[in-house]
């Protein structure tokens, strides 16, 4: 399966000039975690939530090109097992897509999870064969600590935890709201 199958084709983007909050307005409204940078027709780079959230930045007035990363760009005819060696070996979520040298999709985790869930199907796996040891925070802890693992251990989203039970979830989209 190639990157044209799976990758999303609504292209929505901010300009490096754009305001953070200006960008987490476009990423709340499409529930995205990552925005494409565009200069004109021109790729300028990749935005992350979890970059936006996990920096101490004033998002009304730090510019997008403050936060933006440079990122490898893919051909729209990629193997799509390519693309997850990609994605592992960087700690990247999502990549641009170029078809004949321009910026014509992206293709993020979430897309190769919503392909790859038939194939796991029929894997017939446990899931204590898949299991990580998981971050975690008390429920009443501060949400710089929430920010810290983030960063630091490169995820999205962190268990809540209160004596001993999970009783709900801290996700990058969340800590928007701050």
């Amino acid at each position: 399966m190639k990157v044209k199958d799976v990758m999303i084709k609504n292209i929505v983007s901010v300009s490096p000039d754009d305001t953070i909050s200006q960008a987490v307005s476009k990423m709340k409204r499409g529930n995205m975690h990552q925005l494409l940078v565009m200069e004109g027709h021109n790729f300028y780079g990749l935005l992350e939530l979890k970059a936006v959230v996990t920096k101490d930045v004033n998002p009304a007035t730090t510019k997008v090109a403050g936060l933006a990363i440079n990122v490898p760009t893919i051909d729209i005819n990629t193997e799509i097992q390519e693309v997850v060696s990609l994605l592992l070996g960087s700690g990247l979520r999502a990549l641009p897509v170029k078809e004949n040298g321009k910026v014509s999709g992206i293709i993020s985790e979430s897309d190769i999870m919503r392909f790859a869930k038939d194939f796991v199907k029929g894997l017939n796996l446990n899931v204590k064969e898949l299991i990580s040891p998981a971050e975690y925070v008390e429920k009443g802890s501060r949400i710089g600590t929430v920010q810290k693992i983030m960063r630091d251990k490169n995820v999205s989203r962190i268990p809540v935890v209160e004596k001993g039970k999970v009783i709900g979830v801290v996700g990058t989209m969340e800590l928007t709201k701050l």
